[in-house]
């Protein structure tokens, strides 16, 4: 049996106790209440939900839409410096070709009209030439005439002067080659002026049929050609034998 005096505490010994931390935790907020380990573990051990037929067919339909996107975006990419950079500096030098083409048309567009002023200018110088070659032909042409219409009045003069020196037979000759002159002559001249020959061939048609039978006569019918001839040639002729 113990002794009561030894039982009663000491305040000393009260105070020196250590206060008992092993207690519970008191909840401080009962309505919140934290999962236990054993729900948690039932959560993770619920399988997955399995997925619809629409959302994986649209998830297919994105996964090749975008597959299709990537391999036509490829293709453009493939195209862009495949074909169409190789078709663009073609065309560049096809533009460049075509200003070098219109450059050298343009220079030769040039020439031609040069040349064509050149050939304008040699047909104005020909025609001018042609004129000129004209009217030295007329001018020829003229001098013919007036030599013929000399040399057959100088016939009947020798052949006046043959017949005084009672030589017939060289008057004739020398008519003969006079009536040859006035043919020439006639076909220098212009239409309207041939009439003109006809007389003179008839005056020395009488001259010569008077030679030997009345050389006198004859010396007559003579001066009066000569006096034609020399009328004839004092008339101005134009080039091709008409008068002006």
């Amino acid at each position: 049996m113990q002794d009561p005096e030894n039982e009663q505490t000491t305040p000393d010994a009260g105070e020196n106790e250590t206060p008992d931390y092993s207690a519970e935790p008191v909840e401080i907020f009962p309505e919140t209440e934290q999962p236990s380990d054993e729900g948690q573990a039932a959560e993770e051990a619920e399988p997955p939900k399995k997925e619809s037929r629409v959302r994986r067919f649209f998830r297919k339909l994105f996964r090749w839409t975008l597959g299709i996107l990537v391999i036509i975006g490829l293709g453009f990419l493939a195209a862009v410096f495949l074909i169409y950079q190789p078709k663009v500096a073609e065309l560049n030098q096809a533009y460049a070709n075509l200003e070098d083409v219109q450059a050298t048309l343009t220079a030769q567009d040039a020439q031609i009209a040069d040349l064509e002023n050149q050939v304008a200018s040699l047909e104005q110088q020909l025609e001018n030439l042609q004129g000129e070659n004209t009217t030295l032909l007329n001018i020829q042409s003229g001098c013919q005439l007036h030599i013929a219409l000399l040399q057959a009045r100088a016939n009947v003069i020798e052949a006046q002067v043959a017949l005084y020196a009672e030589n017939p037979t060289q008057a004739r000759t020398l008519l003969e080659d006079t009536g040859e002159l006035l043919n020439s002559v006639e076909t220098m001249l212009s239409k309207d002026m041939q009439d003109v020959i006809a007389p003179l061939q008839a005056r020395l048609d009488l001259a010569l049929s008077e030679l030997e039978t009345a050389p006198d006569t004859a010396i007559k019918d003579l001066s009066i050609l000569a006096g034609d001839l020399l009328e004839i040639e004092n008339t101005p002729f134009d080039g091709d034998g008409g008068n002006r």
